[in-house]
């Protein structure tokens, strides 16, 4: 929030040990100058792509996609789960999916251990970055996840062989599109390749009309972020065009329009809150008290139906408390009638994943 830190600013602030800085979308490290000599990426030696060289010709400490290298160099255990799991099930939700773009047989194998030991109860699906990876005991394959960089798009040839890819290994693909040129270049690609039904946009950033129509012939999903509406919306009236403000995460139009709808939280980016999410859904107010894009807000029971999908495929029908389903049930504080007047002050009393009780207020 305060800009792009570079070395310099974290030396300012510790010189004399290692430091690496994360941002908050997980895309980017940045490290200071003492973790840079620990890992001998201020030497001569060949640096990996996806360290930034700065106009000195050296090393800013920024270091874009660079994960696994970091991950194999410094080591380390996978951070718990049990703290964030029990903030979610506070909030009712009994499910989650884990979009990470590079997720892989690691990757999988600790979130499914995560599983299994009870660290996190909430049923988890996972994307991954290729089709071919096997998802272990308490984890579900969700699409394959494809990123978008405006900065550095490929052809659409190209990336429609990506989406052809998946689709041939029996994966549905899920495209990152934060941005009016990627929405855009993710639908031409994915008309190209031949969408099919379970294919998704995720965030889906700006959308205008022409593209609208699109989406909707190919039948592909939205997977949005109304929150962000609510928590970055001031900053958006400042930086978005005016034409494209009112096409800012969308709500009503995809629903007029045929397409199928969800939401996510994009935690740590945004606030994993659902409750938070539908208010914003249905008032589409900044935290300053301006409306973005009216014509799209949604009812509370439209705002509701964004989180109630089933996991494989959301914006799809919506799950329903019959026999034979899943006893995954969040209870409410009031009934419905009640709280759908007033969404931002609902409060959940119980969460239950499989018939068992994983939050309840005493």
């Amino acid at each position: 929030m305060a800009g792009w830190p570079d070395r310099s600013d974290l030396d300012a602030a510790v010189a004399d040990r290692p430091v690496r800085l994360q941002h908050r979308s997980g895309a980017l490290w940045v490290l200071n100058s003492a973790a840079l000599a620990r890992l001998h990426l201020d030497s001569d030696h060949e640096l990996p792509t996806g360290v930034e060289i700065g106009d000195d010709g050296t090393p800013t400490g920024r270091l874009s996609g660079l994960d696994a290298w970091l991950r194999e160099r410094i080591g380390g255990e996978p951070p718990s789960l049990r703290a964030v799991s029990a903030d979610l099930a506070a909030t009712g939700v009994t499910g989650v999916t884990d979009a990470t773009a590079h997720n892989g047989s690691v990757e999988l194998a600790a979130l499914g251990l995560a599983r299994r030991s009870g660290e996190l109860v909430q049923r988890l699906t996972a994307m991954t970055g290729t089709a071919d990876v096997a998802a272990p005991d308490g984890v579900q394959l969700g699409p394959v996840k494809l990123v978008l960089f405006e900065a550095a798009l490929p052809s659409i040839s190209e990336f429609a062989a990506r989406i052809a890819t998946a689709h041939e290994s029996g994966r549905a693909v899920a495209v990152h599109a934060a941005s009016r040129v990627a929405v855009v270049f993710a639908t031409a690609a994915l008309a190209e390749a031949g969408a099919g039904p379970d294919d998704r946009l995720e965030h889906a950033s700006v959308v205008p009309p022409e593209t609208l129509r699109t989406l909707a012939r190919l039948g592909v999903t939205v997977v949005t972020q109304p929150h962000f509406i609510s928590e970055h919306g001031d900053r958006y009236r400042a930086t978005v065009e005016p034409a494209d403000q009112p096409w800012l995460y969308r709500g009503r139009a995809f629903l007029d329009a045929g397409i199928p709808l969800a939401a996510g939280s994009d935690a740590p980016v945004g606030e994993h809150d659902p409750w938070a999410a539908m208010v914003a859904a249905v008032e589409r107010r900044t935290a300053e008290g301006h409306v973005i894009g009216p014509d799209e807000r949604l009812t509370p029971e439209q705002a509701l139906r964004l989180f109630t999908g089933h996991p494989d495929r959301p914006g799809g029908p919506a799950r329903e408390i019959t026999p034979g389903e899943p006893a995954d049930l969040c209870l409410l504080d009031r009934a419905w009638t009640a709280a759908r007047r007033d969404l931002a002050d609902v409060r959940v009393r119980a969460t239950l994943i499989g018939g068992n009780v994983v939050y309840r207020v005493a």
